[in-house]
């Protein structure tokens, strides 16, 4: 059972007033306005399921600073039923307030002297957590931190960070070491109320496709399907009699430009190729504004070329293909796919995983293509797409591979080479190989700069953990 400390992390006071005095004005400007204020004892430890009755006092003045005695308050929780409780000669109410075993906690405490004069304060509950191994089962096998040299105060102070707010709509960390899981936390209700907490739901997982289509391909040059990376994209496309824009130097444009992002075509990745039928063919269809293979300009479209392409000489849809040589092997069997008008798989930004799946996913990476001793994709692209063929973005920060962003940590006096699949919102797969780890994140910050906040939350507490 998980032991948790619960605290009073907020209290707002007199955080509602309507109509007081009739004059319907906020609180601050209400003269001789009863005050509400709350304060608590010390808060009890116990276990995830048990009901903890924590003391609550609430204490009603009036503006002179006289107790207000025999006054109706209503005591109402987020969860759990409303209860009306009278002051004492004192003006003090006492409130067991049951927080049960959710972290995150709101009470409303009400005073309403009149039908158009109610005073209200909200106060805030947050479990403190304490470290404790997830459960194993025949999906993960599950260790306790310390017992692979993985320090729990760090992540036990990251979990605490995330439930205070610290990290706005953090959904999941998942974390492994040397195969087996030793964190995994799921934050339903801070920021938010739209993810469900339940291992079996499917998360949008975004740009972080983009990764999984990099194995993809792979797994087609191994089996053969696939000549060349220094093949010229567009012979992938004999469906297509003509493109617009074209020039011979389009022909230079090669599979591994694609992967490298590194194409040359004038692609603004603003989202208007969804305003057309064949994704593919807009995209084929775009100016060459630079040499192919010299600038870095991430463009999502490319990834879907380079699905497309993986369909094409397979002669599979993209989605039994994946299911067949990735996902299989892997043990997944359930997937979120989105399809563009024409009935591509959108491999960009398209799948929907669950996290314990990413987390495997990662660590396929982590063993070199590897998977309980199957080879998935060869060890000599799991390297060479994740790691050897990272180059300068031109940003200023981080590398970037065969569709994998590489980060460059330094960690105990090296430098080391961290390849992460990342994805709008903060999905985020980090593959930390010379710690036998792999970290998952996923979130709800889409399209603002929180979504990089896994990022911090690795080099904040993560790194800090591994011994």
């Amino acid at each position: 059972m998980d032991s948790v400390k619960h605290a009073i992390c907020a209290l707002s006071v007199a955080a509602l007033c309507s109509g007081c005095g009739g004059s319907g004005t906020s609180a601050p400007d209400v003269p001789n306005r009863p005050s509400l204020t709350v304060s608590a004892g010390d808060f009890q430890t116990g276990s995830i399921g048990q009901v903890l009755p924590e003391l609550i006092v609430v204490t009603l003045l009036a503006s002179s600073g006289a107790p207000i005695a025999n006054a109706d308050l209503s005591f109402d929780p987020l969860s759990g039923p409303s209860e009306n409780i009278q002051t004492g000669a004192d003006g003090t109410a006492s409130y067991d307030w049951r927080l049960g075993d959710a972290y995150d906690q709101q009470l409303v405490v009400t005073y309403t002297p009149t039908p158009t004069q109610t005073i209200s304060t909200l106060a805030n509950a947050i479990a403190l957590y304490e470290y404790q191994a997830p459960a194993s089962d025949a999906e993960w096998p599950a260790a306790h931190a310390d017992s692979l040299a993985v320090a729990t105060n760090p992540l036990t102070s990251m979990i605490n960070a995330i439930r205070r707010g610290d990290f706005p709509k953090v959904h999941t960390v998942l974390l492994a070491r040397d195969g087996q899981l030793v964190l995994e936390e799921q934050f339903p209700l801070v920021g938010e109320t739209s993810y469900t907490k339940s291992d079996d739901v499917l998360h949008y997982v975004a740009s972080a496709s983009k990764s999984i289509t990099s194995v993809l391909v792979g797994i087609a040059v191994d089996q053969g399907l696939i000549g060349s990376l220094n093949d010229s994209l567009y012979s992938y496309f004999p469906q297509y009699s003509s493109f617009d824009n074209w020039t011979p130097e389009k022909d230079d444009l090669t599979i591994r430009d694609a992967l490298l992002m590194r194409s040359g075509l004038g692609c603004a990745d603003d989202g208007s190729w969804e305003g057309t039928q064949d994704f593919v063919k807009t995209t084929l269809d775009l100016p060459l504004i630079r040499t192919p293979g010299t600038t870095w300009k991430y463009c999502t479209m490319l990834t879907h070329v380079l699905g497309s392409v993986v369909a094409n000489v397979s002669g599979m849809n993209l989605a039994d293909y994946s299911q067949t040589f990735l996902w299989d092997p892997l043990g997944i069997d359930t997937l979120g796919w989105t399809y563009s008008p024409v009935g591509r798989a959108v491999t960009g930004y398209g799948f929907w995983m669950r996290p314990r799946d990413m987390l495997k996913f990662g660590q396929l990476v982590l063993n070199r293509g590897s998977w309980n001793g199957a080879q998935v994709v060869s060890e000599a692209w799991a390297e060479e797409s994740a790691y050897s063929a990272a180059t300068d973005t031109g940003l200023g920060h981080d590398l970037y591979a065969y569709q994998w962003w590489v980060l460059r940590v330094n960690h105990g006096g090296t430098t080391h080479l961290v390849p992460y699949a990342a994805g709008d919102g903060g999905q985020m797969i980090f593959v930390l190989a010379e710690h036998g780890v792999t970290a998952v994140f996923t979130g709800g910050n889409y399209g603002t700069d929180l979504t990089a906040q896994p990022i911090d939350l690795l080099l904040d507490y993560v790194l800090p953990a591994l011994n």
